[in-house]
């Protein structure tokens, strides 16, 4: 070590002390010396990388399953519309029918009532006697033949026996 210049001296114990302190200053910019690499340092780091990568990952997971929840919903919802309006339009098409049918029956039930007024109309039933008794040879019942007798059911009677003579 040669001869030093009294400002050199200061400047190197200032840059000693700085050293201990891991800063050097040479001129007037105060710079950190470049620290050793500590291998343990840097696979903490690559853990850390990795939990965060691990952490966008997990959350990517989650807004996509959360993106396919409410997909799912909206397709419900608009399948349910889409049913909804499926079974108003049959059932205004069904009431049409409806309405078309009764609309039917009711002249059906006319043109039978006017069938059935002219049955009845051309029926005589002084011609159905004149035609029994003259070509059928039957004979009118007399009084005594004639048994009645009162029924609590107002249905039709069927005889399915005998009737007993007095």
């Amino acid at each position: 070590m040669g001869v030093s210049h009294p400002m050199e001296r200061k400047s190197n114990r200032n840059a000693k002390s700085n050293m201990r302190n891991n800063y050097y200053v040479g001129d007037n910019l105060a710079r950190k010396f470049n620290e050793p690499v500590n291998p343990y340092s840097e696979r903490e780091a690559r853990r850390r990388q990795a939990r965060k990568i691990a952490q966008i990952k997990a959350k990517h997971k989650r807004n996509m399953t959360k993106a396919v929840v409410i997909g799912a919903c909206g397709a419900a919802v608009v399948l349910v519309c889409a049913m909804l309006l499926y079974v108003t339009s049959a059932h205004t098409q069904l009431q049409n029918e409806i309405s078309s049918l009764e609309s039917e029956r009711a002249a059906m039930q006319e043109v039978n009532d006017s069938k059935e007024y002219d049955i009845e109309s051309s029926v005589n039933l002084d011609e159905v006697i004149k035609v029994a008794t003259e070509e059928l040879g039957m004979v009118r019942s007399s009084a005594s033949q004639i048994i009645t007798y009162e029924t609590q059911d107002n249905e039709y009677v069927q005889q399915k026996a005998e009737i007993p003579t007095e």
